[in-house]
């Protein structure tokens, strides 16, 4: 089946839950938008879409107020084919039942599984909670992650537990990917968060896969640690790492670099008054590829700027920022800024611009300037949005326009 016939399939199987006579304590939460973007580049040519995205949240579909319905689809429409007609791209991200009892969660059809979203799952998800922890379950086909496609091809299990308290929130999971009956992939993953006074705040997350002779190798691993000492300063250090994984069964290579990709990075804010505030960060990066050349193995990134709000009484908000960044070979530098102003409780106007100029080797710098603004119209049901920019580059020039409406249910 097309993707953009799915999309619509599945949408009417919506319907009848819609129209099954709910109790009428029954709640309807969601959103509706309408978005038109349009490209024009000198040097790649235009581009234009259209995409439309329905979220449904339908709950307490019954008398105990426990069953409940959610849907979310994107339709994109190509209006830049030359041929005269335009291509489609349709996808499901949620279609799914739902029961939310007191300590007993069950979820059917294609979901994300409930406190722990790391995998896309047309399937099954069980999950018993506690007083403050949980224990879930999901298993089913794993939708085919180009299209999005419900196929038989990919499987995906996971047995996941979570726990939260006052002062931590925790969870831990191990998930099993399958391809054609054969082991795809096999990885460990956890989360963290911790807050041991109000002042101080840290967080991580892990990834470790396993291979099919069984060794354990660490993935990816996010840390950062937040120190908050007063309301007028703070601080943060934090360190990633990303390595890529690998797909034992459904890749078309034998073998991928054990490639590796380090940051550490401090970031530190200061507010001068209630109105002014500055901020710096300085970040390194290393990369461990094997088919690297020397030379473009490290990164060291500094920035800094300052903000400000209602600029001379005038309710006009500031931010002013620059950055210089040594980058694997390449210099760039960049300075920024974006302003910004409410009209009344519901129009919000902005206008933002940058220069910028790359260096790589001993070519001549690249240059761009990009200048635009937005506007938005908010109400209670109803948003409007329309974004305008243009860059110019060296030897190009490259215009924008993105249109969004949307309707809250």
């Amino acid at each position: 089946m097309k993707s953009h016939k799915k999309f619509f399939t599945i949408l009417a199987m919506a319907l009848p839950v819609l129209m099954a006579g709910p109790t009428d304590a029954a709640q309807v939460g969601g959103n509706v938008s309408l978005e038109d973007f349009y490209s024009g580049d000198s040097a790649a040519g235009s581009r234009h879409f259209m995409s439309g995205r329905i979220r449904l949240d339908l709950t307490k579909l019954d008398s105990s107020g426990k069953l409940g319905f959610h849907f979310d689809g994107r339709q994109r429409i190509d209006l830049s084919g030359e041929s005269g007609t335009s291509s489609k791209e349709g996808r499901v991200d949620l279609a799914n039942l739902e029961y939310a009892g007191t300590s007993l969660y069950l979820s059917v059809g294609r979901l994300w599984p409930k406190d722990m979203p790391i995998e896309v799952v047309d399937g099954v998800n069980a999950v018993y909670q506690g007083k403050s922890t949980g224990v879930g379950v999901f298993a089913g086909l794993r939708p085919n992650p180009y299209s999005q496609s419900t196929t038989a091809d990919f499987t995906t299990a996971g047995l996941y537990t979570s726990h939260t308290s006052e002062k931590v929130t925790a969870g831990a999971a191990f998930v099993h990917n399958g391809y054609k009956g054969a082991t795809d992939r096999q990885y460990f993953y956890g989360y963290g968060t911790w807050t041991p006074r109000p002042s101080l705040f840290a967080f991580g997350n892990i990834t470790a896969d396993l291979s099919p002779t069984g060794t354990l190798s660490l993935t990816n691993l996010i840390t950062e640690l937040t120190w908050r000492p007063d309301d007028i300063k703070s601080f943060t250090v934090g360190y990633n790492q990303f390595r890529a994984f690998k797909f034992y069964a459904s890749t078309l290579f034998a073998d991928i670099d054990d490639s590796r990709q380090d940051a550490w990075y401090l970031s530190a804010n200061y507010r001068l008054n209630p109105q002014y505030m500055v901020y710096g960060r300085v970040e390194t990066q290393k990369r461990y590829f094997p088919s690297l050349e020397s030379g473009q193995n490290d990164m060291l990134s500094y920035r800094a700027g300052v903000s400000g709000d209602n600029i001379l009484n005038t309710g006009v908000a500031v931010n002013l920022s620059a950055s210089i960044t040594d980058s694997f070979g390449a210099e760039y530098t960049a300075y920024n800024f974006d302003m910004s102003r409410m009209f009344g409780e519901s129009i919000q106007v902005m206008v933002n611009g940058a220069y910028t100029q790359n260096v790589y080797g001993s070519a001549a710098p690249g240059e761009a300037i990009n200048i635009g603004g937005s506007i938005f119209y908010m109400a209670r049901k109803w948003n409007f949005s329309l974004t305008l920019d243009r860059e110019q580059g060296t030897d190009y020039t490259s215009d924008r326009l993105l249109t969004r409406l949307s309707f809250n249910l």
